[in-house]
């Protein structure tokens, strides 16, 4: 079973087409095309049909190692794509947060078409989680981190929610140094997007809300022993072949993950950087 392919129902394709995002980034032409045919694509070939999305959840996956009946939260959920993944695949139960009310409400229509129970989701900041210390097993927080100023408190917040000994997996953009960007920018940014007014050409202005371009593994690792976690692996993805493959679009979805997966056999750098740590037995909030 692809990764998403429990997406693919008519319903659920429609109403992810009808979010303001589709609406902005899908030509009429596609999106009638996806309204008719995409839920067999979504079936066949899993969803989301991005080979950098892909390639990153494949990373995920794997060093996360879900087992049924872990509680695992999803810090910046979006749709809920993990979430329902993590809830109907691997039988876990999955909470989602996200500050985006809108993906948060499609998400909870998508549950409801689903018939799982094993998914949550709900509107909050990933600085302040409205969970009691010690909840869940693992934490999952991809694309996020770039995001935050406070980033030591952040992972702070995310660790207080671990059990001793839990797992946190994160993803972000790796960075050969560092560069933090123009606070102003950060603010035009979110008052757009608590406003539900961001469009593809205010993200692009504001570097699509990153505060900065990503972490080296030394920077990510001692803002996580700040936080009391300790990091116990990483590895960098997409490469030169997931560049390829992401070129070939949407469309040619199969073509390009198939080819992306090539990057394997390279031992270069990627620009994707997953890694995992663990909550120390004394750790904050233990």
């Amino acid at each position: 079973m692809s990764f998403g392919s429990c997406l693919g129902q008519r319903k659920i394709v429609a109403q992810m087409l009808a979010h303001s995002q589709a609406q902005q980034r899908l030509s009429p032409l596609a999106q009638q095309l996806a309204g008719q045919y995409g839920h067999w694509m979504v079936r066949l070939c899993g969803y989301p049909l991005a080979v950098g999305i892909r390639q990153r959840a494949r990373a995920v996956l794997q060093m996360l190692d879900p087992q049924p009946g872990e509680r695992i939260l999803d810090v910046g959920c979006g749709i809920g794509y993990y979430v329902f993944e993590l809830a109907t695949r691997f039988r876990c139960k999955a909470y989602g947060i996200d500050l985006d009310a809108e993906d948060v409400r499609l998400a909870g229509r998508m549950k409801k078409d689903l018939e799982t129970d094993g998914a949550q989701f709900g509107v909050a900041e990933g600085g302040a989680l409205p969970f009691a210390t010690g909840l869940f097993d693992k934490v999952l927080c991809s694309e996020v981190i770039e995001h935050v100023p406070d980033d030591v408190r952040f992972l702070g917040e995310l660790g207080r929610v671990l059990r001793s000994g839990g797992t946190l997996v994160i993803t972000t953009p790796w960075a050969r140094e560092m560069t933090e960007y123009d606070a102003v920018d950060m603010t035009i940014h979110y008052a757009g997007l608590m406003q539900g007014k961001t469009n593809l050409e205010q993200e692009r202005a504001a570097h699509h809300g990153h505060v900065r371009n990503g972490y080296t593994v030394q920077a990510l690792r001692e803002r996580l022993a700040q936080s009391g976690l300790t990091m116990t692996g990483h590895r960098q993805i997409l490469k030169r072949y997931s560049n390829w493959g992401i070129r070939l679009g949407m469309a040619a979805f199969p073509l390009g993950y198939s080819v992306a997966m090539l990057d394997n056999f390279l031992p270069e750098e990627g620009s994707c950087l997953v890694c995992t740590s663990r909550k120390n037995k004394f750790g904050k909030g233990s």
